[in-house]
């Protein structure tokens, strides 16, 4: 064996290693991603159901894995509801008619 196939060999070698790596990171990331997404959705339809039921909106809910900030917003207008919760780099938003509330709440 030459140096030149060694070195070819160890070349070929590195670049194998570093493309699995570079997989298996775009795939964590992407779970990462897609568990933040999922909580995010999570909290904010939670925190719609508060206030469809009248009840206080928590400002932070917990979610597994995940602390997420929630947030109401009602434009002027008034005829929807914005709900949006933040888990870490991911948001979700949901609307709802304000029609939809429970009545006397």
């Amino acid at each position: 064996m030459t140096l030149w196939e060694v070195v070819l060999a160890v070349w070929m070698l590195a670049v194998a290693s570093a493309g699995i790596f570079d997989a298996w990171y775009v795939g964590v990331e992407s779970l990462r991603r897609a568990e933040n997404q999922a909580a995010a959705m999570q909290a904010a339809n939670l925190a719609a159901e508060h206030w469809l039921a009248g009840d206080p909106i928590p400002d932070a809910v917990s979610q597994p894995g995940a602390a997420c900030e929630t947030e109401v917003d009602m434009p002027s207008g008034g005829n929807t509801m914005e709900v949006s919760a933040r888990c870490g780099d991911a948001e979700a938003r949901i609307e709802v008619p304000a029609g939809a509330r429970v009545p006397g709440n």
